[in-house]
């Protein structure tokens, strides 16, 4: 199904009175609901932007904003299985899943192939991305669970997502700062 023309349609019926500085949201995802498939380490194909892309030309509407929905979606499965664990790594296009289908995979095993992968970049300078080398150098403060693991990718897919084609420089990000009360 393509999304792209029944967005536009639902944009131009039910928003074509809203002001052109009025920004539209849309909320979209190509994040998987079920990650059965992965094994080893592989990657999924990020098309949001291009998605967002599509609709702003063909509504001409200047301020479609890209919201984001399914990296934080929680998922209803129906069953009560624990998911394996697994190390994702958000990039601008692809998201990078490291799992293992049969055997268990570790979290340090799982953060290895990542952080060895092409698409590692290691220079964000966000916490999400040091609990992850923190997780492949064994670390214990790092990811040793799925919920550390869910925190961290989130952290690197919406500092991504909020710089998406202009990432600030590591040292940018650096900030004064004193826990004295």
């Amino acid at each position: 199904m393509d999304v792209a023309p029944l967005a536009t349609g639902y944009i131009s019926s039910f928003f074509s009175g809203i002001p052109a500085e009025i920004p539209l949201a849309v909320c979209c995802t190509t994040f998987p609901s079920d990650f059965i498939v992965f094994d080893g380490i592989e990657e999924l194909g990020f098309s949001n932007r291009n998605l967002i892309s599509q609709i702003r030309q063909a509504t001409n509407h200047p301020r479609i904003i890209y919201g984001d929905w399914g990296s934080t979606k929680p998922r209803a499965y129906g069953y009560g299985s624990q998911p394996k664990n697994r190390i994702d790594y958000p990039t601008d296009n692809v998201s990078v899943f490291a799992r293992n289908q049969d055997d268990p995979i570790s979290f340090q095993v799982g953060a290895k192939r990542v952080t060895g992968s092409q698409h590692w970049s290691g220079g964000l300078g966000i916490w999400g991305e040091q609990l992850i080398e923190g997780a492949a150098a064994g670390q214990a403060f790092a990811i040793d669970s799925m919920p550390k693991m869910y925190s961290a990718r989130i952290n690197i897919h919406l500092h991504r997502q909020a710089f998406y084609g202009h990432l600030p420089p590591r040292a940018a990000l650096d900030e004064e700062w004193s826990d004295d009360l």
